[in-house]
């Protein structure tokens, strides 16, 4: 007989959406009736299918700190303590996301002073990091818990969600705030994406499965294998852990960490994509993702993008896709809201910014496009020589305000402004923004914005007037000269026009 259970991110001290239908979803013996009750009212009856996996929805609930989930059937009585209703944060995406508290600046500077004043009503939960499927528990898989955010657990939680889960546990002191954290380094989102989304797309078929497969087909038998033998030679070297440690804290400059890449390599852990990788298509769907699906969120945080410069041509098209899918699979048209990359340029080996630019201008086509999509960004808190910016409260509080502005609609213009419209008065180019009423320069745009007529750079006078760049050129054009005006459009560079809320304008070329 098969042992009652539920999903693994069903546990003790967990935290349910609030004022929405909660998904109970789990594991019984087949045909099997189970009930479920929350606190001393609420209770479903749903019988278990053929596989003996069974789901169902509570009807929405109001806000609570202590109420508990009993699950009962024919021969087992489950009971889930100290659950909390209230605010429920999806923190996904990469390394950007995954980064921990401990390699924070701030942190690093100051530990102390960035714990005190931690709000008590702050719970986290962190999806398994799984390569691959437990194969003797394929559909729970690994077990993580949910543990309150306090100064013993902080350290080693996402410093992006720390600094956003302050601000929203400040913001709405008498709720539970429960953050949810799905994160990998360096994974792209075709990983986190269904094989279904994947193919039923003709673009991303052929970018993603197919050429894995392709690749699967292709190379020589065995070789994989050795591969990964290599792999876990490579990692028992006991200097990696204290190396990378400082790496990350950000205590190996550039040139260091160039020249252990290239004379030291035994410091690094090589990677080959293959079937025990995360980044196989739908890989960490099906061993991260699906373990969660329609466990009932307020709004998803989603910093990725990095990992998908290869591929920066499609990616409008795979997060659009991936976004559809799991709102699909949720049943919820959550909202999303998004972080474009930061500026950067050059980490070691392989890791350059090439294609951020690109980037950057598919997250914002996505959430131009996509309803309930917001944008915001860290266009100047970005590491030329870092592909992991250490001033990880920038990102949590801009991911704070977007959510007060977009979903509980206590603040303004906390997206980032983009591009609304341009024209043309004799030698001026007039640009205007979104989301701002009083734009303002924070220093030169020389390094930051450039204006081309017929393919050249020319010089320029700025200013800001409301929600207007305007731009004066140190000479006459013609009406019928083309004229390019790019700003930010490099890798790596610093924003200089921010909104009244110092929310840098997201990077823009346009043609005029």
């Amino acid at each position: 007989m098969i042992n009652l259970k539920l999903a693994d991110i069903f546990q003790d001290g967990m935290v349910l959406q609030r004022d929405k239908p909660i998904k109970i979803w789990g594991k019984a013996n087949p045909n099997e009736k189970v009930q479920i009750t929350l606190g001393n009212g609420d209770s479903e009856s749903v019988m278990s299918g053929s596989d003996g996996t069974f789901a169902t929805y509570l009807k929405p609930h109001q806000p609570t700190f202590d109420t508990k989930l009993s699950i009962l059937s024919d021969e087992s009585h489950l009971t889930i303590n100290n659950v909390q209703i209230g605010e429920v944060f999806l923190l996904a995406g990469q390394s950007n996301m995954n980064l921990i508290l401990r390699y924070d600046h701030d942190f690093h500077a100051d530990k102390n002073q960035v714990l005190s004043g931690l709000p008590s009503n702050i719970a986290f939960y962190e999806v398994p990091k799984m390569k691959i499927n437990d194969p003797s528990d394929p559909f729970y898989g690994d077990k993580g818990s949910w543990k309150k955010l306090n100064k013993d657990t902080a350290e080693h939680f996402s410093a992006a969600g720390y600094y956003f889960g302050m601000r929203i546990a400040k913001q709405f002191p008498d709720l539970p705030i429960g953050l949810v954290w799905m994160a990998y380094d360096g994974t792209t989102a075709s990983s986190w994406t269904s094989k279904q989304a994947l193919e039923n797309n003709p673009i991303l078929k052929k970018t993603f499965i197919d050429s894995y497969d392709k690749l699967l087909a292709d190379r020589p038998k065995g070789e994989y294998e050795k591969f990964l033998a290599m792999v876990k030679e490579q990692s028992k070297n006991p200097k990696n852990a204290p190396f990378w440690d400082n790496v990350l804290m950000g205590n190996v400059d550039h040139k260091t960490l160039c020249d252990a890449y290239k004379n030291h390599h035994e410091l690094f852990v090589d990677y080959v994509l293959g079937p025990e990788s995360e980044n196989r298509p739908h890989g960490l769907f099906d061993t991260m993702a699906s373990k969660i699906v329609g466990y009932t969120i307020k709004a998803m945080l989603w910093y990725q993008g990095e990992s998908d410069d290869d591929h920066a041509e499609v990616y409008d098209t795979l997060l659009s896709t991936m976004i559809n899918d799991w709102r699909s699979r949720w049943h919820d048209n959550f909202p999303v809201l998004e972080m474009q990359v930061a500026p950067f340029y050059h980490w070691f080996g392989v890791f350059y910014g090439t294609y951020f630019p690109e980037i950057r201008l598919k997250q914002e086509q996505v959430a131009r496009k996509m309803a309930k999509v917001y944008m915001t960004n860290v266009m100047d808190a970005g590491m030329k020589y870092d592909i992991h910016p250490k001033n990880k409260r920038v990102a949590g509080d801009r991911f704070a305000n977007l959510t007060l502005d977009t979903i509980y609609g206590l603040k303004q213009h906390e997206e980032a402004p983009l591009l609304a419209n341009t024209w043309r008065n004799g030698n001026q180019l007039v640009v205007s923004f979104t989301e701002t009423n009083q734009l303002y320069m924070k220093e030169s745009l020389n390094d930051s914005l450039a204006v081309e007529i017929a393919g050249q750079n020319v010089a320029y006078t700025p200013k800001v007037y409301e929600n207007r760049l305007i731009l004066t050129l140190k000479q006459d054009i013609k009406a019928n000269e083309p004229v390019m005006i790019r700003y930010q459009d490099e890798p790596y560079s610093e924003a200089t026009i921010f909104n009244e809320n110092n929310i840098p304008l997201s990077p823009f070329k346009v043609g005029m």
